[in-house]
């Protein structure tokens, strides 16, 4: 087994088990998904109301820079999840006080299982495999509305970055756990809206 397919059997563990992890918690409330999360979420952002999902739903887990592509000698593992705003409202709103935000990508996979599914360091760094792993977290607004898109690319020093995300990435369907190889057109039809300023010209 080479290095890429050694990559994309932990990008897919992980996948999968972010998938299993959200499905136990997705019929609790932010209160009942655990009192550690809660007070960890309060100490970081106070009371204020963040028009927070209840629960939990993943809409896309996929795969995309070098990995996704015909290179052979991928440098590290980029994921993104695509959920309703439960998981991602966080990672989006503690980025914005942090301009070297997209430079500690690697803090959001600890941050994620950490936070919320209550794993240790030491099951994080097992499941990684000695592997970089980037994890991006997106609402699903993202493919909805243009302003969204805009905010969030605001973030990133290279305008380019998602359309050179979306070029080509595997989608990880929630539920079958299968590869599947798309590009842009795949989340314009499965979200109904146009997303010309995602392609690649």
């Amino acid at each position: 087994m080479n290095k890429k397919e050694s990559m994309l059997i932990v990008a897919i563990e992980i996948a999968t088990c972010i998938i299993k992890k959200t499905n136990r918690i997705m019929h609790k409330t932010l209160l009942q998904s655990g009192f550690g999360v809660f007070m960890n979420l309060l100490e970081k952002f106070g009371n204020a109301n963040k028009n927070i999902p209840n629960a939990p739903e993943i809409h896309d887990i996929f795969i995309f820079g070098s990995l996704a592509t015909d290179e052979e000698n991928p440098k590290d593992i980029d994921i993104c999840v695509v959920d309703n705003g439960f998981f991602s409202w966080y990672f989006n709103e503690h980025k914005e006080s942090r301009e070297d935000a997209y430079h500690m990508l690697k803090e959001n996979l600890n941050e994620l299982f950490g936070l919320w599914f209550g794993s240790e360091t030491e099951e994080i760094e097992k499941m990684a495999n000695g592997f970089d792993v980037d994890l991006h977290l997106l609402p699903v607004d993202f493919f909805k509305d243009p302003k969204v898109r805009n905010r969030l690319l605001s973030k990133h020093d290279d305008p380019n970055f998602y359309r050179n995300s979306f070029y080509q990435v595997i989608c990880l369907t929630p539920g079958d756990y299968y590869q599947k190889k798309v590009g842009v057109e795949y989340f314009q039809e499965r979200y109904g809206k146009p997303l010309e300023d995602l392609k690649f010209f």
